[in-house]
């Protein structure tokens, strides 16, 4: 009853005062509101694991070299021809080779990001992204859909099959209402695609950051029909590095071993797949933690992200320090109210709790302000 008492009158006098009130709100809610944005940025790029069963277990392939390494057409992230090169990318050989000779980590899994699909339902057409990932892909994973099945291994066969897919639940919500959509039919890129499943909302992309949130997500052998005209992209031919690649851990091996391991696989692989001229460097693997997915080029990101939670957070303290004198200078014209409740018997700790719940009735204000910024 005191409490609700101390809540009545802090509001009555942050009332009475509009202008300080309005100017304590708006500090809170654009400081608030800076950090929120921020932080919640940083932690979709940098700190957010992947929405999937035992993340820490994943690890992500990536390879090195230097300015002479025997990789002559990149599609996905990295600098060739520069000491050190560096890749996080496969041919499909070379990941065939891979999986069939691993022994040190559990199945290895394959995908690669579509950013830029023609996506048409129901006649109407629009533009989406997808992911490319191999039949084995869900089950490595640990992924269970909330509405019918995942990628299966039989659905990943000879290149130009597979026209299933599993769709996202933003996706699912967004075009379908949450209805049942398994069997509907939708065109990808003119190649019609039939919804087999609906991905747990808590599950994005292996792609990591905000740059990547697809609305399907295909067999891997859909890559030769699905991105037509692009000229020498062949899928499966033994030049192109496009693919990225992850496993899980396997219990009592440590990366360093299986480092090693695959280092060799990999060195094999490549001079049985591919063209190495006489000049020419054989690539290394490099083991990453995957639970983050493929967050590859996120290093560079990590410093000027640091530096902005820095400054979003000097923004805030100066924020609160402004707060703080406003509030201070404020008791002084409040000194005579102060008097007069203490000497009709009102106690200090009473009047501290009135003037904490003040200050956490605007706190909550700049709180919300900042929330809706």
């Amino acid at each position: 009853m005191t409490l609700l008492q101390d809540l009545r009158y802090a509001l009555r006098q942050l009332r009475k005062s509009p202008g300080f009130t309005a100017i304590a709100v708006i500090s809170l809610a654009l400081a608030i509101g800076a950090n929120t944005t921020i932080f919640s940025y940083a932690n979709k790029q940098i700190y957010a694991r992947l929405g999937v069963p035992h993340p820490e277990q994943l690890r992500l392939f990536s390879v090195r070299g230097d300015e002479h390494i025997a990789v002559h057409d990149l599609a996905g992230n990295g600098s060739i021809g520069s000491n050190p090169s560096y890749l996080d990318a496969f041919t499909y050989p070379v990941y065939r080779q891979l999986r069939q000779n691993n022994s040190v980590m559990q199945e290895i899994f394959a995908f690669n990001e579509l950013p830029s699909v023609n996506i048409t339902l129901d006649g109407v057409p629009r533009v989406g992204a997808a992911e490319l990932v191999s039949g084995n892909f869900y089950a490595q994973m640990q992924l269970h859909p909330q509405l019918g099945r995942g990628i299966l291994p039989s659905d990943d066969g000879a290149p130009g099959t597979g026209s299933v897919a599993v769709i996202s639940d933003a996706f699912w919500h967004r075009a379908f209402g949450g209805r049942d959509v398994l069997g509907k039919t939708l065109r990808v890129n003119t190649v019609p695609i039939t919804i087999v499943g609906v991905n747990p909302p808590e599950y994005t992309s292996a792609q990591a950051g905000l740059r990547s949130m697809p609305e399907l997500f295909l067999p891997l052998s859909l890559a030769s029909v699905l991105s037509p005209g692009r000229g020498e992209f062949d899928p499966t031919g033994p030049d192109l590095w496009w693919i990225q690649l992850m496993a899980r851990t396997r219990p009592g091996i440590s990366d360093a071993r299986a480092q090693a391991a695959l280092d060799t696989v990999l060195g094999a692989a490549v001079r049985g797949t591919a063209t190495v001229g006489k000049d020419e460097t054989l690539p290394h693997i490099v083991l990453q933690d995957g639970s983050h997915g493929d967050n590859f080029g996120n290093a560079e990101l990590a410093r000027p992200i640091y530096i902005l939670l820095g400054l979003s957070g000097g923004v805030l303290l100066l924020a609160c320090a402004n707060l703080a004198n406003l509030i201070l200078a404020r008791a002084t014209f409040r000194q005579r109210e102060i008097g007069v409740r203490m000497a009709l018997g009102a106690g200090r700790g009473r009047l501290l709790r009135q003037l904490l719940t003040e200050s956490f009735v605007l706190a909550s204000l700049g709180g919300v302000a900042g929330l809706a910024l």
